[in-house]
């Protein structure tokens, strides 16, 4: 069972509190640290606590330091490709005259997270006039792109591609 006390104080915003935490972090047996892995792969903060311990100096010394490193490096690969995929979804629409906003994701670096390769992304939210969406989903259709699910909100709502 993840210490969730412990995990708060690696997070911390008191750096020293934070570097105190990762310290007992890299001190911990291996099946603890496999443990807080685990747990924050599920919580979608693995790449977050990875540089935090970083910074603290502590991350070369966790059992799966490598892990880790292997998440960050595949992430940096999905954040080029959503970056990639964002741009040629608002250029689609910009050529159909059709106005869209990309909100969250990469985009909350850095206001609200240090570096967008913190965050991993599965997918692109786009918002558009509840006019153009029906539009904007015929367009991405058209273009190759697929639903993934049929959602029960409607295409006024949320169109999931």
């Amino acid at each position: 069972m993840v210490d969730l006390q412990h995990l708060a104080r690696c997070l911390s915003y008191d750096r020293a509190e934070a570097r105190r935490a990762c310290e007992e972090w890299a001190a911990l047996p291996e099946p603890r640290q496999r443990e807080i892995l685990e747990f924050s792969d599920r919580a979608g903060l693995s790449l977050h606590l990875w540089r935090i311990a970083q910074e603290a100096g502590a991350a070369e010394r966790l059992a799966h330091a490598a892990a880790y490193r292997e998440r960050w490096r595949k992430n940096e690969i999905r954040l080029e490709e959503r970056r990639r995929v964002a741009a040629r979804l608002t250029g689609l629409l910009s050529c159909a005259g059709l106005r869209a906003a990309v909100l969250k994701g990469f985009l909350l670096a850095p206001d609200f997270v240090p570096s967008a390769v913190e965050r991993q992304q599965n997918d692109i939210d786009l918002l558009l006039s509840s006019s153009d969406a029906r539009q904007a989903f015929e367009l991405f259709t058209a273009n190759a792109y697929r639903a993934l699910q049929k959602d029960q909100d409607g295409p006024e709502v949320h169109l999931p591609m």
